[in-house]
């Protein structure tokens, strides 16, 4: 069944939710380390938290308790807090199902306050345009009976101070029945697909869709005979079309090769040529205060023991907050406090991104 959480690709490609139906999970590192927040979110637990996955965890904390005080001023301790529920819609011949499960709703009276978690830096839609945000808003609407709805974006690492976008009644209206037609669309077993950057990103199916094939053929700078010159010789719409289409067809060689991986991994002789060699050992040091004793005992000093020491900013976060018990601006102020002067700035090479 359709889910709000690919409402925004479901638009994008029709043919997309069919063609995933059946597949595995792509499971990542980034979406281990967003679920590892979320869950913290859900529980109000944060001790299985890495210090990264911490303090994007707090400043959601603080965010959100602001919100549903301006949401709701005085009736915020008794309004009523849903965290990760699903919610169900059905067509009104029950043959299609669409649900949507919110992070957080805030229920008082008729009014809802509802709030999505990224827990990560990428781009996401403004609540305002964010289509999984009005399918959840039309969920929840419908099953509270809400005339109101507040709807946000909790994302930390993108800004503080989110945007709201108020529902009324006749915007609950219009984002249902858009919602239900796009469901419609994307169980029409004639469904086309439509391939792109948004929508194919954490599609199941990409490796084996044609259309994202095709699409990704087109990351070329414009064709593929401009491959066969230097750069300095392609036309300037050549070298800005390569520069937009560089992260997809950087990611896709970096699937290609994750696919090839598994490929030999199955079956050894499935890549003529080519084999699975072993991976490096790594030998990190468990116990530094071993260690330093042991220096200590060849005649070392803990100065010439400090010139092999590097520190993790995450790690050193953790223990400041473990020795002080601060946390959110105020941990931060008091890193920013024992670094004063003891700190190199270096600055990395230039990157690519789009000018005005």
């Amino acid at each position: 069944m359709t889910s709000a959480s690919n409402a925004e690709a479901d638009g994008l490609c029709q043919g997309r939710h069919q063609a995933q139906i059946g597949l595995p999970e792509i499971v990542t590192e980034d979406s281990s380390f967003g679920q590892g927040v979320h869950d913290a979110l859900k529980t109000d637990d944060p001790s299985k938290l890495s210090p990264e996955q911490l303090s994007v965890y707090e400043s959601c904390v603080e965010i959100r308790e602001k919100l549903i005080m301006e949401a709701f001023g005085m009736d915020a301790s008794i309004a009523k807090r849903i965290r990760e529920e699903r919610y169900w819609w059905a067509s009104t011949d029950g043959k299609l199902r669409h649900s949507g499960q919110v992070d957080l709703l805030v229920v008082h009276n008729d009014k809802g306050l509802l709030i999505d978690y990224k827990a990560l830096p990428g781009e996401v839609s403004d609540s305002s345009a964010n289509p999984q945000l009005r399918d959840q808003v039309s969920l929840v609407a419908g099953a509270h009976k809400l005339n109101e709805v507040d709807a946000a974006i909790i994302q930390p690492l993108v800004t503080h101070t989110p945007e709201i976008t108020r529902y009324d009644t006749q915007s609950i209206l219009r984002s249902q029945v858009e919602m239900g037609e796009r469901v419609a669309a994307s169980n029409d077993p004639h469904a086309k697909r439509t391939a792109g950057a948004a929508q194919c990103k954490f599609c199941k199916a990409r490796f084996i869709c044609k259309e994202y094939s095709q699409f990704i053929a087109l990351a070329a700078p414009a064709s593929m005979s401009s491959l066969t010159v230097p750069v300095h010789e392609w036309t300037p719409d050549q070298r800005a079309l390569f520069c937009e289409r560089l992260p997809i067809a950087t990611k896709w060689l970096e699937e290609c090769k994750a696919q090839i991986k598994k490929l030999l991994a199955e079956s050894p002789k499935s890549v003529p040529g080519w084999k699975l060699a072993d991976g490096s050992i790594r030998r990190p040091i468990t116990n530094p205060n071993e260690l330093h004793t042991r220096f200590l005992a060849l005649g070392g000093t803990t100065g010439q023991f400090m010139e092999c020491v590097e520190i993790a900013k995450g790690k050193l976060e953790a223990q400041v907050r473990a020795a002080t018990a601060l946390k959110g601006k105020g941990l931060k102020a008091k890193i920013d406090e024992l670094l004063v002067g003891i700190v190199e700035e270096k600055k990395d090479a230039p990157s690519l991104e789009r000018s005005e």
